[in-house]
């Protein structure tokens, strides 16, 4: 049950999670994000996530990004890092990964409608045993 609402909370507000513009060191470039707290209360509370970890609360971002840092005081505000030109080194890596997430999408948005649907057709269901049968009518010959 907590898995579903999970699921739900992440479909109902990822529209919500903002994306920092990317800022650049010698070695890395950075993003940040912050998820709104309705996803953020979903947080596990081991500290990094893997890449994984963050698409399953609906974090959207292209291949390689690493989060790196945990600031305490708003753990809603998820710091991320990966290599200078990643995409530019490892080209294949992003159309893999992309494959990988649309793949992953599909998945969870069939696991949310199959309850609805189950839900549906049991109200369907009591709603047809509770209806009274149309009288019979006999044929005129």
């Amino acid at each position: 049950m907590e898995r579903v609402q999970k699921q739900k909370d992440v479909l109902d507000y990822e529209d919500k999670i903002t994306y920092s513009s990317r800022y650049f060191d010698d070695i890395y470039e950075y993003r940040h994000v912050i998820l709104p707290l309705e996803i953020a209360r979903w947080l596990p509370h081991h500290g990094l996530m893997t890449e994984e970890e963050c698409r399953a609360l609906g974090v959207s971002q292209s291949v390689g990004w690493q989060h790196y840092m945990v600031h305490a005081p708003e753990p809603h505000i998820l710091l991320f890092r990966r290599e200078r030109d990643f995409l530019k080194k490892y080209p294949e890596l992003a159309e893999k990964m992309k494959e990988e997430q649309e793949a992953k999408k599909r998945e969870k948005e069939e696991e949310l409608i199959k309850p609805r649907e189950r839900d549906e057709s049991m109200t369907t269901l009591s709603e047809s045993s509770n209806a009274k049968p149309d009288a019979f009518v006999p044929e005129k010959p």
